[in-house]
């Protein structure tokens, strides 16, 4: 197998449908009804209403440990299909509407990048906001 590398992805949107529903029953986040097809995969039905799903989706990310997690499953699938290093974004705007500070979203995120280095011999890397973000 040829080495891969995943060089921009949206922490948020990595989170699979199971890991979304653990989540939700974890923090009691009720999702809407239609967030799902019926064969388990989420459902959209164009870009703004992707846009929706997304939110919807991450909205159940609520705690360090939350980030942890969907950090850690992110990078395990990724190494299970070859990939050696991942880097990737994250929105300190989606952990702050949580309640979340800045420092336990990365405490969170740097968990799970550890925890999946160990466990699977893959290095993840978390890029840096942008210039001017409030952060």
């Amino acid at each position: 197998m040829i080495p891969k590398a995943e060089l921009h992805v949206h922490l948020e949107g990595t989170a699979p449908p199971q890991l979304v529903r653990k989540l939700a029953d974890r923090n009691g986040v009720t999702l809407p009804a239609d967030l799902f097809h019926d064969d388990g995969e989420f459902h959209w039905r164009d870009f703004g209403h992707f846009l929706e799903v997304y939110d919807a989706a991450s909205s159940v990310i609520k705690t360090p440990e939350d980030y942890r997690d969907v950090t850690y499953e992110y990078l395990a699938s990724c190494a299970a299909e070859g990939a050696i290093y991942v880097e990737m974004m994250s929105s300190p705007d989606h952990a702050a509407a949580a309640g979340m500070s800045y420092q336990d979203h990365l405490e969170g995120i740097g968990a799970g990048i550890r925890d999946a280095a160990r466990d699977h011999n893959i290095e993840g890397r978390l890029d840096r906001p942008p210039l001017g973000s409030p952060v």
